[in-house]
């Protein structure tokens, strides 16, 4: 399958005056990328157009300037962009040209030249999308004229000749690449205390109240050495994870991380550049650093899926069923992890109750796991009872831990109680309620974005 990948098309004719003078210039918000998007792209890279002229598609004229694809480096096939012939650049240019200043054409008519002239070899045929949105700025072309030319968000396209092989996603609007870039990448940890301090637990509780460090965000970090970290990035976020003081008593302690992206770092994305932190500024081995950090060594995602729209309405309240139809299951998997092949989820997906409100919901591990597929394999004590329960005792220490906070976070989702404890986040335009227990993530889903996904499917 071919990688996408995701940057924005610079075009001088979209930024250039009337007077074709570079040193005074317009911005219509096509086209050019200043400001805090430009720092999405942490380590900018540039393909430039190498084509002597570019195509007459302004009223038989050619745009003015130059057009490049400015990108990331550090999320592309570099030896893909870099093995480009002069041949290939030429197409992959033309390409770009004719699908974003398609003007009058509708998608089939682009559809057809792109497939039909050979100054467009490479396009695959049908690969052609673009956003539903659009504007109308004015192009300049090499005589100095303008023209109002309809141009979308942003376009892709796949581009395959012998061994080049990639989808092209591009935005043509600044906002929207602000809105939408996919990546977030974290610049800089900051933790609470010196490395050397945090992986000594006994040494840290002789200099600092734990309660005080684990709430006061304030006390943790200074505002000024923040100011001066977010400078050219595109936020700070803090993070908090479990830190292990003794083998009965645990706290919660936050790090501050910069980063550049549109979204706030991933959990995932968290954990890992601050387990990579701390190994790299201690010499603590991994072992021992994961007895201390055990939320920083997560290496498994699960997603939870309440049914919340089955039950038995009666006179005066709802009743979540205790007894479930496999058909119904299987029609809301298929509706719900739309991007999971269904053998995949046939032979992965298991239901779960919870001792909050007896609600069944689905659970998928991430198909990126690895060796942990399963919660059954994960809590084999797990049985959905609540804390109340005599039979509580019976569940392993680590599936206690998961039991309580899978009821805590129900009870949040179901608007009983408020709590801190759980990370709100969005992913793939859906939102979950986020926890961490033993070796994995569970991302529990909201009810809204749930109901969308099955009135909408």
């Amino acid at each position: 399958m071919a990688k996408t990948f995701y940057g924005f098309l610079v075009d001088d004719a979209l930024k250039v005056s009337t007077t074709l003078d570079l040193a005074s210039t317009s911005d219509q918000g096509y086209g050019v990328l200043t400001g805090e998007p430009a720092n999405y792209l942490v380590k900018k890279g540039v393909l430039n157009d190498g084509r002597s002229s570019r195509l007459a598609l302004l009223e038989n004229k050619s745009p003015a300037g130059q057009l490049a694809f400015w990108f990331d480096q550090n999320q592309v096939d570099l030896a893909q962009l870099q093995g480009l012939s002069e041949e290939d650049n030429t197409k992959l240019f033309n390409i770009i040209e004719r699908l974003y200043l398609a003007q009058q054409y509708t998608d089939s008519s682009i559809e057809s030249q792109l497939t039909t002239d050979d100054a467009y070899d490479g396009y695959v045929a049908l690969s052609l999308a673009h956003s539903t949105s659009f504007g109308t700025p004015v192009v300049f072309n090499v005589k100095k004229a303008g023209k109002e030319c309809t141009i979308y968000d942003w376009y892709s396209f796949e581009f395959n000749r012998g061994t080049i092989n990639f989808v092209l996603y591009f935005w043509v609007k600044r906002s929207a690449f602000a809105a939408d870039y996919p990546f977030t990448t974290i610049t800089k940890v900051i933790p609470p205390y010196a490395p050397s301090t945090l992986v000594d637990p006994v040494t840290l509780i002789q200099v600092t109240n734990l309660n005080v460090l684990a709430n006061s965000s304030t006390y943790i970090f200074d505002q000024s050495n923040l100011e001066v970290a977010a400078r050219d990035q595109n936020g700070v976020y803090k993070y908090s994870t479990k830190y292990v003081v003794s083998g009965d008593a645990s706290v919660e302690i936050p790090f501050a991380l910069t980063y550049c992206g549109a979204a706030v770092p991933s959990s995932l994305a968290c954990r890992t550049a601050i387990r990579e932190y701390l190994s790299a500024n201690t010499s603590i081995s991994d072992s021992a650093l994961e007895a201390i950090f055990p939320d920083l060594f997560v290496s498994a995602r699960f997603y939870v899926v309440p049914l919340y729209d089955l039950y038995s309405q009666l006179t005066d309240r709802d009743v979540y069923n205790s007894i479930i139809n496999y058909t119904a299951i299987n029609e809301r998997a298929a509706k719900v992890f739309t991007d999971t092949d269904a053998s995949f989820r046939s032979k992965y997906l298991e239901v779960i109750l919870n001792a909050q409100n007896t609600k069944w919901s689905m659970v998928l591990p991430d198909e990126l796991n690895g060796t942990i597929l399963s919660v059954l394999a994960q809590h084999p004590t797990y049985v959905n009872y609540s804390t109340q329960v005599p039979g509580w005792k019976y569940m392993t220490a680590t599936t206690q831990e998961f039991a309580g906070k899978l009821i805590r976070c129900m009870a949040v989702l179901d608007g009983d109680s408020t709590s801190t404890e759980f990370l709100s986040v969005t992913d793939g335009g859906r939102s979950y309620l986020t926890f961490t227990a033993g070796s994995a993530e569970y991302y529990v889903m909201t009810k809204e974005s749930y109901t969308a996904l099955i009135t909408n499917s």
